[in-house]
């Protein structure tokens, strides 16, 4: 299949996978504030290689090859890695309420999260898989069967981050989604009365219609509570 046909296919089996239980319908972006305002300007996601990631071990993965020269080996090897760095990924998770993303991606707790029901654009939610946290590490006889599977397996010291990676193959950079499919806006504990605001009105002039949240700190527990503004 060419890379349209497989995002087809991947909008046709989105709904199976929420119904499975695959998936969540729900899926989350966290963002800076600077971020967040760019996505609500112009209405795109980036879609970036594995390449591109914080994580190193990012996409790779070994394929037990026949023996053969070692000249051959190598240049199987860079077919495959050259097939993964066509495919753009988008990294979300499947929790708003999570205290080491909001302090990782957001600065601070400063910024905000992105909610987005992924059935109002089954097309950019497209080929929707979870992360595989464990502790082996991808490998693949020859040859090998959906490869691109170690684009979804991360060591479990990432389990923390329960998340979903929309897959694109053959596609890299920014895309626009569907402004119905982005539901909510969650305000960080310490995003600011007025950057609230400034949020609040620059989503609403610019077309879009969620509903508004804010993070605030539980009492006498790790936690953080969610109050609809």
């Amino acid at each position: 299949m060419n890379s349209t046909e497989i995002e087809q296919e991947g909008a046709k089996r989105l709904l199976d996978d929420i119904k499975n239980g695959v998936i969540p319908q729900m899926l989350y972006k966290y963002r800076t504030l600077k971020s967040a305002k760019k996505f609500l300007e112009n209405g795109k996601m980036f879609f970036s290689r594995s390449s591109e990631f914080n994580d190193p071990f990012e996409g790779k993965f070994i394929i037990n090859i026949p023996p053969i020269n070692e000249k051959g080996k190598q240049k199987i090897k860079q077919q495959y890695d050259n097939a993964l760095a066509e495919i753009g990924i988008l990294c979300l998770g499947e929790i708003p309420d999570n205290i080491l993303m909001w302090s990782h991606y957001t600065d601070k707790h400063k910024g905000v999260c992105l909610g987005f029901d992924i059935t109002k654009d089954r097309d950019f939610f497209a080929c929707a898989i979870p992360v595989d946290y464990s502790e082996e590490y991808p490998r693949y006889s020859f040859p090998p069967d959906r490869f691109f599977s170690c684009l979804s397996r991360k060591l479990i010291t990432w389990r923390h981050e329960k998340e979903v990676r929309i897959l694109k193959p053959g596609f890299y950079g920014l895309r626009e989604v569907k402004k119905e499919a982005l539901t909510h806006v969650y305000f960080g504990v310490n995003t600011s009365k007025e950057e609230v605001e400034r949020i609040k009105k620059m989503a609403v002039n610019k077309g879009w219609n969620p509903k508004f949240v804010k993070c605030f700190l539980s009492a006498g527990e790790f936690k953080l509570g969610l109050k609809e503004l």
